[in-house]
């Protein structure tokens, strides 16, 4: 479907007069991120995707060399066409802390390369979208919540699927394991907010600890959530 879509567009494309078959192939500029563990994700996908529609758009994926240089492009000059990843940290439990970040001047469109000064596009892009998120959140009873949810599926279904205007594509967390000197369960934790920054009631130990002192701490703590 995505090899007709492409023929389709290149032929009304010229056919318009808006692009040439000089213009072919499509350049798009990428910026990847400075974590070498996702390089090889990034470079897998464009080659997938250059070796099926390269003629008709070819990806271009720039590496920057260290943090710097990334925040250079992909925050500051926003010199790319298409941004790899981006992310947002729940600051409340509601599906609002998350599809209010694509609405019409919401906080994830800077990131697309939208703001203020092309507010007519936004809407164009995102117009249906937001006022769905917006009629969402006018369901707000508690009786009601059902309701609310429901509709803020249906968002983020035309978000996501309908309009393709961000597509999930790589989730970078997991398991990690680290040594470390913080007492097990003392360090406080949540889904979401600020709770995972804060230091109060984390207790710092001298030594570290046995295999069943960490057990029965852990047993502890399971008896007691």
């Amino acid at each position: 479907k995505a090899l007709v879509h492409f023929q389709t567009a290149k032929q009304e494309l010229i056919a318009s007069g808006d692009l040439e078959e000089s213009d072919f192939p499509i350049i798009v500029e990428t910026v990847a991120g400075t974590n070498p563990n996702q390089l090889p994700y990034y470079k897998s996908l464009i080659n997938a995707f250059n070796a099926e529609f390269g003629d008709y758009v070819t990806f271009t994926l720039n590496i920057p060399d260290n943090r710097d240089e990334w925040t250079l492009w992909s925050n500051t000059k926003l010199s790319y066409d298409l941004r790899w990843q981006m992310g947002w940290g729940p600051d409340y439990a509601d599906p609002l802390t998350y599809l209010n970040t694509y609405v019409v001047n919401g906080d994830m469109q800077y990131y697309s390369g939208l703001d203020e000064s092309n507010v007519a596009l936004q809407n164009q892009l995102f117009g249906e979208y937001t006022a769905l998120v917006r009629a969402a959140d006018q369901i707000y009873e508690l009786d009601q919540m059902d309701d609310r949810f429901a509709k803020f599926a249906e968002a983020e279904y035309k978000l996501v699927y309908e309009e393709a205007l961000i597509i999930p594509y790589l989730a970078t967390t997991g398991t990690d394991v680290y040594v470390s000197r913080t007492k097990p369960y003392t360090a406080m934790k949540a889904n979401y907010g600020l709770s995972g920054a804060k230091f109060k009631y984390m207790i710092i130990l001298a030594d570290p600890l046995t295999r069943d002192e960490r057990n029965g701490l852990k047993a502890e703590y399971d008896a007691n959530k």
